[in-house]
């Protein structure tokens, strides 16, 4: 085969694929009806015909079923402490009453104590996974590193 032949049958196919992806494009278009309503089916349910008036109908009728979300008695805020925390010798359930330190962090601060020593300034919590700046920046307040546990 001479090398124009192998380039028009390359061409050929090209235009034939070509043709073939517009086809198959105007047919799936054409099978969209105009009356702009669509048709859901679900799982062993017939089928529901649905349009964009009685989507609108539904929304308007359905309630917001997220209520807000209310603070816990176990929340505490930074206006209800007061006193300060030693980070070396506060336990996970003291560490708890700090705004923002649940179990999983609790635990954390407590293994990290035991694994590299004492915490030598505040700032150094920052190297306990899950503790960024912001968040140091926040408990900064309560917390310190000698002295005794007080607080309320």
């Amino acid at each position: 085969m001479t090398t124009t032949t192998k380039n028009t049958i390359r061409r050929f196919l090209s235009l034939s694929a070509f043709s073939a992806l517009v086809a198959a494009v105007t047919i799936s278009f054409a099978a969209v009806p105009k009356d702009r309503t669509s048709i859901r089916y679900s799982q062993g349910k017939p089928a529901v015909r649905v349009t964009p008036a009685s989507m609108l109908q539904l929304a308007e009728a359905s309630p917001n079923k997220r209520k807000p979300a209310a603070a816990t008695s176990k929340q505490k805020t930074s206006g209800d402490l007061s006193g300060s925390l030693n980070l070396n010798t506060a336990t996970a359930n003291e560490l708890m009453l700090l705004p923002g330190i649940g179990p999983k962090k609790a635990a954390k601060i407590v293994n990290f104590r035991e694994r590299r020593g004492k915490f030598k300034r505040v700032v150094d919590l920052r190297r306990v996974k899950g503790f960024g700046a912001k968040t140091v920046k926040k408990l900064r307040p309560y917390l310190t590193v000698s002295g005794q546990n007080t607080l309320e």
